[in-house]
């Protein structure tokens, strides 16, 4: 989280499971900090479950998309359209 404040990403691709932290508490500690609120987020996770998508919704207006039902070309565009990169 300090790498990321002090060099901020364009866009960060999120998981929920991750080894040391939950995704959840990444995400509710970017947007708490200003230099990190800012960076759009998309969570890609194989979680599908209700509670999951809820939690990241009440965090803030991220996209939530679940791995195994997400196309590599959607994926793609999703990235441009939140990078301005269409």
């Amino acid at each position: 989280l300090d790498y990321i404040s002090q060099n901020p990403p364009a866009l960060i691709l999120l998981d929920i499971l991750l080894p040391d932290i939950d995704g959840l508490t990444v995400l509710s500690e970017l947007v708490k900090k200003e230099e990190t609120k800012a960076i759009p987020v998309i969570i890609l996770s194989n979680l599908a479950d209700q509670a999951s998508m809820e939690q990241a919704a009440a965090i803030g207006p991220y996209e939530y998309l679940v791995k195994a039902k997400t196309d590599l070309n959607d994926l793609i565009k999703k990235i441009k359209g939140k990078i301005g990169a269409e």
